[in-house]
């Protein structure tokens, strides 16, 4: 595991409707995203996720995702250049 320096900070940014497509050896996509997300979380990553998925076709998948990272959610038409200065001032608080 490489080493940051203290006080760098990674943020991960998920662009995604939640619909995973494909996990290695056949396995439920959409478990095998919410078991990388649980290992987002578990590193201490701060992540967002920004939903893309069309309104009327609304799972939540992408939401869930969010949730299972620890991370925030936004709809992408809701992605203003303040809002991603608020995630980023929230990732640097902690």
């Amino acid at each position: 595991t490489a080493r940051r320096p203290a006080g760098d900070r990674p943020l991960l940014v998920v662009v995604s409707d939640g619909r995973a497509t494909w996990a290695e050896g056949g396995e439920d996509p959409v478990a095998a995203s919410h078991r990388a997300a649980a290992e987002v979380r578990s590193a201490g990553v701060d992540a967002l996720v920004v939903d893309c998925e069309p309104a009327e076709r609304r799972l939540g998948l992408a939401e869930r995702l969010a949730a299972s990272m620890g991370g925030r959610w936004l709809p992408v038409a809701d992605v203003t250049g303040d809002a991603l200065a608020s995630v980023v001032r929230a990732a640097l608080a902690r």
